[in-house]
């Protein structure tokens, strides 16, 4: 699809080029237009440089889950959207302008005895902040969680946001690890705006849960 969009900017730099020589179209105009499409063509490169990164991720995913030994889990984690302060019946005007609490997300795909089973980890935050102070103490948590379940290794996925790929955090793994008696066997980033779908569909459900509420 990508390559067919190169083909027809080539053919319209073509025609504007044909277009300036028979005087149909002003050279300012031809280079305008050139300029714009180059700019184009660049974006179409970007946009397929993180397809092809968003492939290779989800890829590596499937094949880390797949071979998955018994008592080992693939964790996912996310901060989720602010949790926000909400009348029963608000206008549109009221929405704009709150303060929230953070709220993060741990989703766990671990094989047990065999079959694998999915359990998900809600945090409420009193601060706003998004940090590495943060996640560090809910991932001390979660590993304690998962020992208790007879989980003996982990493979950890975040996205690429400063909290989780910050030197605090990563240099606190190998002590948790060590803690917990839990073996974190990989830590990875997934592209952006991808590779989180399993956080996403938890976040929706417990909005839902607290709107039914």
């Amino acid at each position: 699809m990508m390559d067919a969009c190169f083909d027809e900017i080539k053919s319209l730099i073509e025609s504007l080029n044909h277009s300036m020589k028979d005087g149909d179209v002003s050279k300012k105009t031809v280079n305008e237009m050139k300029i714009r499409m180059e700019h184009n063509v660049e974006k179409i490169m970007d946009m397929k440089k993180h397809l092809v990164r968003a492939g290779y991720i989800d890829m590596e995913r499937t094949r880390l889950i797949n071979e998955l030994n018994d008592g080992e889990a693939f964790v996912t984690m996310d901060f989720a959207q602010k949790y926000l302060p909400m009348y029963k019946w608000e206008s549109q005007r009221k929405y704009f302008g709150k303060r929230g609490m953070s709220w993060h997300i741990f989703h766990v795909i671990a094989k047990i005895n065999g079959t694998y089973v999915q359990h998900s980890m809600v945090h409420v935050l009193r601060t706003k902040k998004q940090d590495n102070h943060s996640v560090v103490q809910m991932l001390d948590q979660v590993l304690r969680e998962l020992q208790l379940m007879n989980i003996t290794g982990v493979h950890l996925r975040a996205d690429n946001a400063g909290a989780y790929h910050s030197l605090g955090t990563i240099a606190s793994i190998p002590h948790l690890s060590d803690k917990h008696n839990v073996k974190v066997l990989s830590l990875s980033f997934s592209e952006a705006q991808n590779g989180k779908s399993s956080c996403d569909r938890v976040a929706a459900q417990v909005k839902s849960c607290h709107t039914s509420f």
